[in-house]
């Protein structure tokens, strides 16, 4: 190995040491992208609820009507059994749901059967 060999590896090593440079500018505006995303993303979740809360007075949550069973007795809602009866069972369902529809299907006869 000579001198002539030496050098023209020691340069082949110096140019795959270089910088892309446009790689490391890729780099470093997804960075600062991403850190810029990140502070706006804290800023909006943490505001928000802050905002509403000032909105919502205390007077407007404490004067909502409170659900009585005549409520559901006035709307013609379906009853079966004993008005008077010492327990009030009342079941909400979603006609358009898979899971209440098994649910009603399997427990249907049971209700109709021995709670009423």
């Amino acid at each position: 190995m000579n001198l002539s060999e030496s050098s023209h590896e020691t340069s082949q090593i110096r140019k795959n040491r270089t910088v892309h440079w446009p790689s490391l500018g890729i780099g470093a505006g997804v960075a600062i992208g991403c850190i810029f995303c990140g502070v706006l993303l804290v800023n909006m979740i943490n505001t928000e609820p802050r905002e509403i809360l000032d909105e919502i007075t205390i007077n407007e949550i404490t004067a909502t009507e409170k659900p009585t069973i005549a409520s559901f007795y006035d709307n013609t809602s379906p009853i079966l059994g004993d008005i008077n009866a010492p327990l009030t069972l009342i079941e909400f369902g979603d006609y358009q749901c898979t899971f209440c529809k098994k649910f009603f299907d399997e427990t249907e006869k049971f209700n109709r059967d021995e709670l009423c």
